[in-house]
Parts: C-alpha cells; structure tokens; sequence
C-alpha cells in the first residue's frame, strides 16, 4: 500500500461530503475520524465554501499536505449518508487499504440523481403542498403546483446548459411570473402573488441562509458570509425576475398577497399539516434523500407545521412557534440519527423546510427593490429572526446531545458522525 494516499483518501471523503451538502463541522469530524483509521497523525484540516486544506503524517513518518477543489455543492443526502456509513464500517473493520477505501468512494461518487420525471413531480406535489400548508387557497395551491412543474422541466433543461446559478434562478422566477399572472388572466387562480410564493418554496435560499447563521455560531465566519452572500444574491435573482416581469406585462399586478397563518376549522388544520408532510417528502426527493426515512421526515415535517400553526395561530407569537417548531424537528433529528444510524442532517436539512424563512428573505429583497422600504424592512428583520431562531433550536439540541452522550444516556451516538 502507498502510505502517500492514505491522505488523498482522507480528503476524498471530505470533498465528497461538502459536495453532497454537508456542513463544515461534519467534513472535518469524518475526516479527523478517516485520519485515525488510516494511522495518520498529528492530522489538520482547513474547510471553507469551494476548498480543503489538510496536513498529516503518514505511517513512514513523512509530512505530506493535500488541497481539493469543491466547485459545486448540489445536497445528496444519499451520497453523505453512504460516505457516514463507509466510515463507521472501517472503524469496525480496520484499514483495508487505500485502493479498496477509494473503490467505495469512487462507488459513492457514482449514485445516481434522481430521474426527469420523479424531479418534476417533486416539483409538483411540493410547490402545491407547500402552498397549501402556508394559507393558500385550493384553487391558488393547484395553480402553484402546476407552476411548479413546469419550473421543474426548466431548470431540469437549462441547469445542463446554463451553470451559472443566479441566471438560472432569474429565468426560473421569470417563468414563475409570467406563468402566475397567466393563469390569473385566464381564471385560474386567483391571487398571484399566492401562486407565485408558492412555487418559490422550492426555489428559495431558505436553507442556506440558515447555514449561514449555524456557521457563524460556529465561529466559521468565511463560510457564513459566504452562505450569507449566495442567499442574497439567490432572493435578488428572484426579485428581479419578478419585478421586471411585473413592470413589462401589462395585466400584471405589483405582488402584495402574503399568506395567512390563521386557520378557521380543526379539518383545515389537518389538511395544511398533511399537505406540509407532502411537500416534505416531495422536497426530499430533490435533495435525494433515502426513500426508507420517508415516513420519519413526513412526520417531522408534518408535526413541525402543527406546532408552527397553534403557537402562532392561539398565542400569536412567531418567534416562539419558530423556536419550538424548529426545536422539535432538531431534537426528533438527533433522536433518530441514533436510532437510524446515520447522519442528523439527512433528517435535519429536509423536514425543517416548511419553517425556512427564504420566502421572507425573497420578499424583502422584492420590497426593497419595488420602494417599499417599511414593507422591506419588516420582512428582511423577519427573516433574520426565523433563521436565529432556528439556529438557537440546532444549537441547543447539540448541546443537549452532547450533555446526554458525556453521561453515556440516551443520546449516545453509536458513531461519532451521527451527530
């Protein structure tokens, strides 16, 4: 065996993990965990958005250094759970080898995106449920789904032509746009602002503006901004395609609809909360989640939502059903990534989407842009509220694991990547 790839493998499993969507804590820790596995000492790694740097010695005593590239991060939570499940393998099996240790990786590398038309009805069934489940109407909800199809056979075309990201997402919101105001034209549907809110649910930078603020609390204050920036400049890409299209067609109306969190009926509630498990799992699909942890990420999803609508619905209070919402779906994803054996973010990353604020973010930026500068500013202090919110439910359920795993309790992982 070659000890000097013993560090290539190391970082391959690192690359392949910041390109699968995980976050820089987890890159390191495997790496740190591969390392060890791989009897390279005294070993270092440097991870920021785009690179990683690492240094070791090798079993023949020799300094070696690596550096890899990461230039596009797509979530694969598949390919992040599989690489978590290599690990853990080799820490029951021994080191059989950097060239077997590379085959496996190499495999991983290999699996598949989901196909053409599992993407557009992803699309589908998340832009209808996801409106649905946040106040829209039936009518407007359909409208949404159907936008979202047809937005999901345009990026699934041009994201193999186009690779720059934010003229995809301004051709995408142009599309939405122009989609939205048809369909009100011609009677179906009713609120265009709704239907358009809607399918931007699977556009916005919910996610990554969250990251961000995890990274920050993280004192990982490079990879924060650069989340940060990619957000922005996703909710400015999709402003500016709606404003421009709003300001050229004729029968087109400056968007003022928002949703409403209110819900008149117990069947109504069930309904929205049903369709938040739907648009959960449809969105799992995207992010290519294992179809075996559908039913968990449905109820994560679902019951989140319920949370969300009696704590802002009864006590009216945003924040707090934000907090408590976002604090169950961070504690149910800790439990069960001790109990599925596999990484918190699988569950994580997908079932917290319903409370992202990257449809707050959008509308700010869309505000600020159209002059509506008090609008802008209750919505943009809005968003960063949801996402502090959020990151204080993950960080304190991190710290409740780390607590039970010191005392040998329930949160015990039973590998040092479920965390």
């Amino acid at each position: 065996m070659d000890d000097n790839r013993d560090l290539d493998v190391v970082i391959d499993a690192g690359k392949t993990l910041m390109e699968s969507g995980a976050e820089i804590s987890r890159v390191e820790e495997t790496m740190r965990h591969m390392a060890k596995v791989m009897e390279i000492t005294e070993f270092d790694a440097y991870t920021v958005t785009g690179g990683i740097m690492s240094t070791g010695i090798n079993k023949e005593g020799e300094r070696v250094s690596r550096v890899a590239n990461v230039p596009e991060i797509r979530t694969h939570l598949r390919k992040l759970e599989a690489v978590n499940d290599l690990s853990r393998k080799l820490e029951k099996e021994g080191n059989p080898g950097a060239e077997e240790i590379e085959r496996r990786l190499a495999e991983i590398r290999k699996m598949p995106n989901v196909g053409f038309v599992i993407t557009v009805l992803a699309y589908f069934f998340a832009s209808g449920g996801f409106a649905y489940a946040t106040g829209s109407t039936v009518i407007d909800s359909l409208a949404s789904a159907v936008t979202g199809l047809i937005l999901g056979i345009l990026t699934y075309f041009i994201e193999k032509v186009i690779k720059t990201k934010f003229l995809v997402t301004i051709i995408g919101s142009v599309t939405v746009t122009l989609l939205a105001n048809l369909f009100c034209y011609l009677g179906f549907g009713h609120m265009r602002g709704l239907i358009i809110l809607g399918t931007f649910m699977v556009m916005v930078p919910g996610a990554v503006f969250v990251n961000s603020v995890r990274e920050f609390s993280e004192n990982n204050y490079a990879t924060g901004i650069s989340h940060l920036m990619s957000a922005l400049l996703t909710s400015i890409s999709m402003a500016v395609g709606v404003a421009a299209v709003s300001e050229v067609l004729p029968f087109s109306e400056q968007m003022a609809e928002s949703f409403a969190t209110s819900v008149e009926s117990v069947p109504e509630m069930i309904f929205r909360v049903v369709m938040a498990g739907v648009g959960t799992i449809a969105f799992s699909f995207l992010y290519h989640a294992p179809k075996k942890y559908f039913p968990d990420l449905f109820i994560l999803g679902a019951v989140s939502w319920l949370i969300y609508l009696l704590i802002s619905g009864f006590l009216q209070m945003e924040n707090l059903a934000i907090l408590a919402a976002a604090g169950f779906v961070a504690v149910g994803s800790m439990i069960l990534s001790v109990k599925r054996k596999c990484p918190m973010t699988v569950f994580l990353s997908t079932s917290i989407f319903p409370l992202i604020p990257g449809i707050t973010l959008y509308r700010g930026i869309y505000f600020l842009l159209t002059g509506q500068h008090g609008a802008a500013y209750s919505f943009m202090k809005s968003s960063f509220m949801c996402a502090f919110m959020i990151a204080i439910a993950i960080s304190f359920a991190k710290q409740l694991q780390s607590i039970y795993t010191a005392r040998g309790k329930l949160f015990k992982p039973a590998h040092r990547d479920c965390k």
